[in-house]
């Protein structure tokens, strides 16, 4: 699978998430952990 990069909508951190079997991408942010999907 490959990372998908998205920005933290909270604070601007870069991260990479993953799609689930679902189609859906989860991303958690280390720096506020804020949680996207």
């Amino acid at each position: 699978m490959l990372p998908i990069p998205m920005y933290c909508s909270n604070c601007g951190e870069l991260l990479y998430g993953y799609r689930n079997d679902e189609g859906k991408i989860k991303y958690e942010c280390k720096r506020c952990g804020t949680i996207a999907v």
